[in-house]
């Protein structure tokens, strides 16, 4: 396999070994990589349902990170026949990394790896601030339901494919394109989306317009063929068509588009619209979603499918893990898993959950301390379509602690909104016995935050059953 990378031709081996497998991004590549005949093992610090998924398709996964690991990418005479894949999570004093470093053995990024499959077809990326999931979600089941067979990556599981990726025999690729670390310059694609751009990952850029240079030099490097499918409603992508020499096409509310939204319908369970006066229902809840389903519909037309199959595919997609995914229904309390971190995420989840017309509960959990101190002002504001909200500590995804707290953020959303109930519940165990106190028959409780927030699902649940089970029984 070859790939440029960093101005520099790259040759993969076809054996490579995943530093960190269980994460999403990095397993939903290690899988197709393995699904497309290369040789993959990985590791990781803890075992989890992902690398129990790896594992069923015959891909080697060892518990915790080793340098014993890498040995077997090199020959018995101590050359390397393969190469070890790493993310920018993982540090550089990593075992593993330090032995391949030591040995000689190729490092490569996740990213250069995803550069290699979509260099292998014909690709689409998914980029932007939000909607990257969700509408790589949605172009994967139109294409799939269209009789395309696409292979598809995906930042989360996607129930019609049974997990975060599906190899095809087709030669139409989808791929979640990540710009959070710029690793996105390294990637290729016929078609890319472009679905918002705002302020964030200010661990790697220097404000929004730096976010904006870097996708406009990326596309701007991309094959002259290459068309960009743009939301011309949101500013920060109005600035980037200006910056950028490819063809591209447009959606939208605004009359200008060259794909216009109207008629828009909102439900708790569906939404359905037209795009140029053609009817569609997607059933996800939200205005953001019918965004996102435009941005696919347009995309599916552009691979060459009929506006009939395309409303057909989309009425068999129901959504993503982590996004305002409804984990239960117990002791008359719905419960809602939504990976919303950034404050516009936030304020569009909790439109979402307003049309329910039930009390709306957010748990909170703050990711990383340079997002919450860099938009700390905004985060004020998002929550103030809930009921209530609870906070709990920053999940720091590595970082080092810059001064920043979860009870800055609470004070400061409960002095803008004195009629909002506002607590401070630290870590789960605190979350789990206030929520299970607060919580009344009729409610909707949110787990919200891009951390480990969702590992309160089953503790809650069970609680929840508890409680009912307890009013069920008949007094003695």
């Amino acid at each position: 396999y070859r790939v440029w990378s960093k101005g520099k031709e790259l040759r993969i081996p076809s054996q490579l070994h995943f530093v960190g497998i269980g994460g999403v991004g990095m397993s939903a590549v290690a899988a197709v990589w393995h699904e497309r005949g290369g040789s993959v093992s990985g590791s990781d610090l803890h075992l989890s349902p992902i690398t129990k998924r790896l594992q069923a398709k015959g891909i080697s996964i060892y518990n915790g990170h080793h340098r014993e690991n890498v040995q077997t990418l090199l020959e018995p005479a101590g050359q390397a026949r393969g190469g070890i894949v790493v993310s920018t999570a993982v540090p550089i004093d990593n075992p593993e990394v330090a032995a391949a470093r030591e040995q000689g053995i190729p490092i490569f990024h996740r990213s250069e790896i995803l550069a290699a499959l979509m260099a292998s077809g014909r690709s689409i990326a998914v980029t932007g601030t939000h909607g990257k999931t969700t509408t790589t979600g949605m172009v994967g089941t139109l294409l799939l339901e269209g009789g395309l067979d696409p292979t598809i990556l995906i930042g989360g599981d996607l129930p019609l494919i049974g997990g975060n990726s599906r190899t095809g025999k087709g030669d139409l690729l989808v791929a979640e394109s990540d710009e959070s670390d710029r690793s996105i310059l390294r990637l290729t694609a016929e078609w890319v989306i472009v679905t918002k751009i705002e302020g964030d990952h200010l661990d790697h850029y220097r404000d929004v317009d730096d976010i904006i240079e870097t996708l406009a030099t990326w596309i701007n490097r991309l094959p002259r063929q290459t068309t960009v499918i743009a939301c011309l409603d949101d500013p920060g992508v109005q600035k980037l068509l200006g910056r950028i020499d490819r063809r591209y096409i447009t959606y939208g509310w605004n009359e200008a588009a060259d794909h216009v939204i109207a008629a828009e319908q909102l439900s708790a369970n569906s939404s359905s619209f037209l795009l140029d006066d053609i009817p569609f229902e997607v059933r996800v809840p939200g205005r953001h979603n019918i965004a996102n389903a435009a941005a696919a519909i347009v995309t599916a037309g552009l691979a060459g499918l009929e506006p009939l199959a395309i409303r057909a595919g989309l009425l068999k997609f129901g959504g993503v893990g982590r996004r305002f995914q409804v984990r239960g229904n117990v002791a008359g309390i719905q419960l809602i898993e939504d990976y919303a971190h950034h404050p516009s995420e936030i304020r569009a989840t909790l439109a979402a959950a307003k049309l329910i017309k039930r009390p709306v509960w957010v748990i909170f959990q703050p990711h990383r301390y340079s997002r919450t101190s860099a938009l700390l002002d905004e985060f004020v504001h998002a929550f103030d379509e809930a009921t209530a909200v609870a906070v709990m500590d920053i999940y720091s995804a590595g970082e080092v602690p810059n001064g920043i707290s979860s009870r800055d953020l609470v004070e400061r959303v409960h002095g803008a909104n004195p009629n909002l109930k506002v607590y401070y519940w630290a870590d789960h165990r605190t979350a789990e016995e206030g929520a299970s106190r607060q919580l009344k028959s009729g409610d909707i409780v949110i787990l919200m935050g891009a951390g480990n927030v969702n590992s309160l699902v089953e503790p809650l649940l069970e609680c929840l059953r508890l409680r009912e089970a307890a009013v069920s029984i008949p007094p003695a």
